[in-house]
Order: C-alpha cells, then sequence, then structure tokens
C-alpha cells in the first residue's frame, strides 16, 4: 500500500466518473504497505451522502490475474465475508485502467471498517484463526483456481539470484532452507488443498470492538494446503512481542542473539490450531505437516523480503511508505520453526 504512481485530484476524478458513485469530495494516499499504489477516495452522490473507497493501483500484478482476485473477494462478499470486493463501473466492468508512463489498472473497493491490531492476545488468535477456517470452508465451492505464486520453482529460481548477494552464513542458509522445502514438499502437497489468503498478517485484518470487522489484501491468494494460511497467521500473530519488541518492529535487526525458544508464544499457537479446527477439520496429515508449513510460511516471506531488500525493482521507487520489511525479522522466525 505504499504509494508508487502519484494521482492527482483531476485523475481521480476521471476514475470516478467511470462509475455510478458522485463526483469527488478529497483523497488522501495511503504510505503504509508494500505491494501496489493506494488511495482513499471520499466520493459524494446528488444526494449529499459520502461514501469512503480505496482506489487501487496495481503495480505488479499483470492483467490477466485480476479476474481471479476479483472473482475470489466477489465469491467471499456473496457468502457475507467483509472483504474488498470491487465496484462495477457503469460498463459493468471491475477493472479500470489509466495511463502514465504505462498503462496500469486498478479497482475501487468499499473502505472497510475497523484497524489493524498491533499486539493480538490469544482471545483475538482465536477469532482470526476461526474466520480464517470459516472463509477455508465458504471457498469449497469456488471453482476458479490458481496456483500460489511462491512455488517451490519460485524459491528456487530467487534462492539461485539471491545468494551470491549475501553474507556467506546466509547463504548458507538459504540453501539449508531451500533443501528443507525439496524434502517436505511431498508432505505438504499430500495435506487437504484449496485457495487460500496467503498474506494474513495482522496489517491485514481489521478489528472493531475485537471483532474482525475486515480482512484485506488477497493478492497472495492461491490454491496450496489450507494450512498454509494458519502458519503465516501463526508466525506473525503467536509471538513473544513482550520478549523481542525491536525482532518485531519494521527496523533492520541483529538476530544472533535471539534463541529460537523465544520466538513463539506456545499458549497463540496452541489456540491458533484448537480455533482452527473447531470449525474445519484437521487431519492427521496436516497435524504431522504442520511444523513443516510453519517453517515453509517463514522461509517464503524471508525470501520475498530478501527480493526487496537485494534486488531493484519497482518497489525502490515508492513514493511515499515503508516498502521494506525486515528480512532478519523473519529470518529468525523461519530458525525457530526448524527448531521445532
Amino acid at each position: 500500500m505504499a504509494v508508487y504512481t502519484v494521482l492527482d485530484a483531476k485523475v481521480i476524478s476521471g476514475i470516478l466518473k467511470a462509475y455510478d458513485l458522485g463526483t469527488l469530495q478529497r483523497f488522501e494516499p495511503v504510505s503504509s504497505g508494500i505491494e501496489n499504489t493506494n488511495y482513499f477516495v471520499w466520493s459524494e452522490s446528488e444526494k449529499h451522502a459520502v461514501s469512503q473507497w480505496v482506489l487501487t493501483i496495481f503495480e505488479n500484478l499483470p492483467e490477466a490475474s485480476l479476474p481471479f482476485f476479483n472473482a475470489l473477494t466477489c465469491h467471499l462478499s456473496q457468502k457475507g465475508f467483509a472483504v474488498p470486493a470491487p465496484q462495477k463501473m457503469k460498463n459493468g466492468q471491475l477493472v479500470f485502467s489509466i495511463q502514465s508512463v504505462e498503462t496500469k489498472h486498478g479497482v475501487l473497493v468499499p473502505k472497510l471498517k475497523g484497524a489493524a491490531v498491533e499486539f493480538p492476545d490469544i482471545a483475538l488468535c482465536r477469532n482470526i484463526a476461526s474466520y480464517t477456517a470459516k472463509m477455508h470452508v465458504a471457498l469449497n465451492d469456488f471453482e476458479i483456481i490458481q496456483n500460489m505464486p511462491h512455488s517451490l520453482e519460485w524459491c528456487e529460481r530467487l534462492v539461485k539470484v539471491l545468494r551470491p548477494l549475501m553474507p556467506q552464513n546466509d547463504g548458507l542458509l538459504l540453501m539449508r532452507a531451500l533443501e528443507r522445502y525439496q524434502d517436505y514438499q511431498a508432505l505438504i502437497d499430500s495435506c487437504v488443498q484449496g485457495v487460500v489468503h496467503g498474506d494474513l498478517f495482522r496489517d491485514n485484518v481489521l478489528f472493531e470492538s475485537r471483532e474482525i470487522t475486515g480482512v484485506i489484501d488477497f493478492y497472495n491468494a492461491g490454491k496450496t494446503a489450507f494450512l498454509f494460511d494458519l502458519a503465516v497467521i501463526a508466525n506473525d500473530w503467536a509471538v513473544n512481542f513482550e520478549k523481542l519488541p525491536s525482532l518485531f518492529s519494521t527496523n533492520e535487526c541483529a538476530v544472533k542473539d535471539i534463541r529460537p525458544e523465544d520466538i513463539y508464544d506456545e499458549q497463540k499457537l496452541s489456540a491458533l490450531v484448537h480455533a482452527y479446527g473447531s470449525v474445519k477439520l484437521i487431519s492427521e496429515i496436516e497435524h504431522e505437516a504442520w511444523p513443516r508449513l510453519l517453517e515453509l510460511a517463514a522461509f517464503r516471506f524471508w525470501l520475498s523480503r530478501l527480493k526487496t531488500k537485494y534486488l531493484q525493482g519497482y518497489q525502490q521507487n515508492a513514493q511515499a511508505g515503508e516498502v521494506i520489511k525486515s528480512p532478519d525479522a523473519m529470518k529468525a522466525i523461519m530458525l525457530a520453526a526448524m527448531a521445532r
């Protein structure tokens, strides 16, 4: 949600004209996040009713992939989940285009209520776990399939590029993590599969009065083991914030003195698994694969953060917003998962 494409009132007003939502009242850039450009937009109808929207410009997603994500959020919205389903334009289309240096595509979605919680407790961990399980059940009849973009092949290609750019010890750890993934991939593949969110970090879940009011940012979604979602949650929600405040900040940090046993909050981990399993049965194979899924989720996000740190790309051109999340934090979580 960092800003890469700068829009002015004239451009946003032009986009709004394609919708039946009234005229632009005001707008502001959203400077937090990583992947896309986002603006909060307020529109005013002829009856002076004001509505709030999020205008998203996709910076890295090909146009051909957008129908999957739009269909996914529309499917969940129709089943009663508070998700950012795209608004239809007057012509019935869901995706608009603008011309900057190049043609870019975007959507307009409702602005959901609530705010992310920085330090979720056990009760909030149970909430997101059961919500995720219900979402997975609701996706059982979702017929459009797209595999997770961060596959084993993606990991192999990225490790090959990144390793020469990194300190030797980190490069060796990268190879070790990849080899372990190659060994346990068959176990992951034997788990129950389906479309998952893929990025259920704390900043993508909104709360109001301790109840979930929305889940956002589905642009890492795809088919994989259902429990991958729970593993992503565990690696961000079920950690010892109190013991490790610096480790889980957005700043770079040293992890050499962090003990793996200090990373996870075991009560929160247990609460996540039990709350999910109370809604959607966890099979014996999934229980067996659970530690590997924790490791895999951490490995994939460590790679993503290393990519942003070491490789030039559009994220280095942000006009506003923090786009670098600490690779060291995710490395520490991965080491803790390996130790399990």
